[in-house]
């Protein structure tokens, strides 16, 4: 994981800075419209099913709040294809 506040066992707060080049597939306006940075919470966790090898997963996401969106109902819907 990268470095950032942790926030629970298995998730913390990330701040990511905006590139200095505009990536392909953005116009130069829209590539300006973007804040310099985004905070992001990073949630991982691991899948375990016997027989098969453990697979990491790291959730992405822009619900900071832990006390409204914790991280087992995250990590719940992400496992239903769900969206909050």
């Amino acid at each position: 994981m990268r470095k950032g506040k942790i926030i629970g066992s298995s998730d913390k707060l990330v701040t990511w800075q905006k590139p200095k080049k505009c990536p392909q597939g953005l116009s130069k306006d829209e590539f300006n419209a973007l804040p310099s940075a985004i905070t992001v919470r990073e949630i991982y966790y691991y899948i375990v099913v016997p027989g098969f090898r453990t697979e990491q997963v790291s959730l992405i996401t822009t619900l900071l709040d832990t006390t409204a969106y914790s991280t087992l109902d995250i990590v719940g819907l992400y496992g239903q294809g769900k969206r909050i």
